[in-house]
């Protein structure tokens, strides 16, 4: 069931990152028609990494004359700055400096009607902010203005409901919509890990292997030394092979020199390899045949979270990354490690590899159906006013 109006996915799927390339397809997905256009703040052609032909929003608006609605499809984006949007959308060709005088703000975004159009029935679905009280105050207002003319609002995390619900805005709490991924697209996962690269690991490391991924959070030398020391401790303790992944390329995401920068400091004999696609099915097919995985990434944990596998997130001090620490405590299961510094999680993670699998598909069959229905319940009310 879907609305008869036009459909619009906008999101910061302009960019590379697991999740943010994700939520288009799931969103589309429970839809019977495509969408009329899947929108970013620029155009990018995504389509080689498993993503959408991205068409810049404040394009899209001059040729739709007619009532659409207009989903933000998900994603940390309620604290994303101009300054920071600008830098995470750099090419070679449009530098950040070139970027940043075009992007809307002060929270590019956040869209509302005047961006949007007032013939736009807005929803977002599944956005995060946990630390919105702690952004500039301009872009806090302008969030907090942007929401109210929302149509639906549904956030993924219960820190961020807390700080939009104090500042008087009633949201829904919604489990991210990348938690039915597997439930969406299991069979085309799993059809990667019998080709291309994933194929390659599995002929190397038959026993299994354990997904392990970084952000440039870590590019110090003190971070460096202590995830190299986490890596040759979680291959000793757990006797499988490593294999390093990239969740995300766009600027200051995961970067290969860091990759290097580790795998240079580990201890000899330490069975690693450095998985090159940016796929985001290969990723997941990467996760999903795993035995396990330790990361920065909220979505490669969400992913071994939905494939029943043990997790443990990187962070480097006790409060940050929160939206990390957002999901976990929203979402997860007892008993499952949190996030933590390197060589906690390492060793967390290893004494984790023998919980068994039936807590976590439990949970994962849960946040499932919570956020479908929870879509399914906004489409049903939409429709009864179209």
């Amino acid at each position: 069931m879907a609305p008869s109006l036009p459909l619009v996915l906008f999101g910061a799927c302009d960019r590379h990152n697991l999740g943010d390339l994700l939520f288009p397809h799931v969103i589309a997905a429970l839809f019977p028609t495509p969408p009329l256009a899947v929108a970013g703040l620029v155009a990018r052609d995504l389509r080689r990494y498993g993503g959408h032909l991205v068409e810049p929003l404040s394009q899209l608006t001059t040729r739709i004359h007619e009532p659409y609605v207009l989903i933000h499809v998900g994603g940390e984006i309620l604290t994303c700055s101009v300054e920071e949007a600008a830098l995470m959308l750099v090419t070679p060709a449009e530098p950040a400096t070139a970027l940043e005088p075009r992007l809307p703000g002060p929270a590019p975004y956040v869209i509302d009607h005047e961006r949007a159009g007032r013939q736009a029935r807005i929803v977002h679905f599944g956005v995060g902010g946990c630390e919105l009280d702690a952004a500039p105050a301009a872009l806090r207002r302008a969030v907090l203005a942007a929401l109210g003319e929302a149509e639906w609002l549904a956030v993924r995390d219960r820190h961020t409901a807390h700080v939009l619900r104090r500042h008087g805005l009633d949201c829904a709490l919604v489990p991210d919509a990348a938690v039915l991924t597997r439930e969406l697209f299991g069979p085309r996962i799993a059809s990667r890990a019998a080709r291309g690269e994933l194929a390659a690991v599995r002929q190397s490391f038959p026993e299994g292997w354990l997904a392990v991924q970084f952000s440039l959070d870590f590019a110090d030398e003190a971070s460096l030394a202590a995830l190299a020391a986490a890596c040759d401790h979680l291959a000793g303790r757990s006797g499988l092979p490593l294999v390093l992944f990239r969740a995300g390329a766009a600027p200051l995401h995961d970067d290969l020199g860091l990759y290097s920068a580790v795998l240079k400091r580990l201890a000899p004999g330490t069975r690693t390899r450095l998985f090159h696609s940016l796929d985001i099915w290969d990723i997941c097919a990467l996760i999903a045949e795993s035995r396990g995985f330790l990361g920065s990434s909220l979505h490669g944990r969400l992913l071994a979270l939905i494939y029943g596998l043990p997790r443990a997130s990187l962070g480097l001090t006790p409060r940050r990354p929160r939206k990390l620490r957002a999901f976990v405590e929203s979402w997860e299961v007892p008993g499952m490690p949190g996030v933590l510094p390197p060589q906690e999680a390492a060793v967390a993670l290893a004494s984790a590899l023998d919980q068994p699998q039936a807590a976590s598909l439990a949970q994962a069959t849960r946040l499932a159906a919570r956020c479908r229905a929870a879509l399914e319940d906004w489409i049903s009310r939409l429709l009864a006013r179209v």
